[in-house]
Parts: C-alpha cells; structure tokens; sequence
C-alpha cells in the first residue's frame, strides 16, 4: 500500500468516526503547532500485572508518546500502534535537529489526516518490545536479574490490557479509534475483539486478522 492509499484510509476512516468535542476556553484539546517539535520520551508502570496465562508481572512499563491535548471528558484519544519491528516513535521529532522525524510524521499533526489540534494521539510500545517496554532485557524485581529466556510468554491479549492500562493512567475514558499498520493492525483487530466498547472503531491498515500463514493474530 503507497503511503498516499494509506492516507486515504484514515482520512475516510476518521470522517466516519464520532468528532472530537470541540475544545473549551482552556484549550484542552488543543496543542501549539511547534509542540512537535519537542515530543517526550515517556514511561508508564504499573504493579502487579496479571497475564492471560495466568502468571503476573510484579512490575510492568510501557513506553510511550503522546502528541496532543486530552479534552476534559477524556474521549477524543486516538491509539496508534506501531509494526513488529518498530517503536512508539511515530511523529514529530525530540528536538529540531534531529534528522528526521517518527515513522507517521505525514500522517500525525496539526492539521493531518490525525489531527492533533483535535485528538489528543497515544503512541504506545508494545509489551515484551526492546523500545523501553518490560521485556526479557528487563529487571525482574523478584531475582535482580534479567528475565531472559524466564520472560512469560505474552499474547496478544495482554499487550492491548496493558494498553487499556496505560490509557486510564493518562484519564483516556473511550478511544476515538485504535490505528495501526502490520502488527499494529493485529492490535487494533485484538482491541476490536477484547474491548469493543472502548473506542468507536479501528483502522488497521497493510494487516489481517489472519497472517499469512492462515493462522488468527488475534
């Protein structure tokens, strides 16, 4: 898919979708156009993270971005969710000399197809990812150590929870949509079936809700 196809379809998804409330005197939903170009580097955490499997992270973290203004009523948030083998690094740039922006810098800002000057964007790393999210580099609280090869193993489930927990820290009570291309697609499909009434919809773009292997990712 061109990047120009994959524009046209979060354009057309986002029309379809329920507006952003239109912000308040205060600005809430609102972010000055030069903000991109200063985006933080952010960490979640949270305690005793129970996995589908049954087994429990003593202490979990996601990394994250965020690109935007929360309103006050906590729903005009958008999820991005980023490929296999990338990062939550998805727009704008940590300081201006940086040479080049993240991944979705054409599609993320004020005044694109994901507006931030009307939705307050979340770009979160995935569980088990090597981008800053609790993974088998990670320190496991109970030993010291690296969890290694003890890391428990995480399903497609468990990421999108730890996103769900990660977005009630931030006071995110229902998505606008949850967005993400490839294996950010498999996430978006999963949040479709796991928390359906938590967003208004999903845009999965070059993905599936089967691999290519015939065999269901979510």
């Amino acid at each position: 898919m061109t990047s120009r196809a994959l524009l046209a379809v979060v354009i057309l998804f986002l029309a379809a979708c329920t507006v952003a409330p239109k912000p308040d005197g205060n600005g809430s939903a609102m972010v000055a156009s030069d903000s991109m170009e200063s985006v933080v580097k952010r960490t979640f955490t949270t305690y005793g993270f129970r996995l589908q499997s049954g087994k429990t992270l003593p202490e979990m973290t996601l990394a994250f971005e965020t690109y935007g203004r929360l309103a006050p009523d906590g729903r005009n948030a958008i999820l991005v969710t980023h490929g296999g083998t990338g990062g939550q690094h998805m727009a704008g740039k940590y300081s201006p000399t940086d040479p080049a922006p993240g991944g979705w810098d054409t599609l993320i800002g004020p005044g694109k197809a994901i507006d931030t000057n009307k939705y307050f964007v979340v770009s979160s790393n995935v569980l088990g990812s090597a981008y800053g999210s609790t993974a088998p580099a990670s320190i496991n609280p109970g030993t010291g150590k690296r969890y290694g090869p003890d890391f428990p193993e995480i399903s497609m489930h468990d990421i999108v929870t730890a996103q769900r927990t990660l977005l009630r820290g931030l006071g995110v009570h229902r998505l606008v949509a949850v967005v993400g291309p490839s294996y950010g697609g498999f996430q978006a499909f999963q949040w479709s079936v796991s928390y359906p009434d938590d967003m208004a919809g999903i845009a999965a773009v070059i993905t599936a809700p089967k691999d290519d292997r015939g065999e269901s990712s979510v």
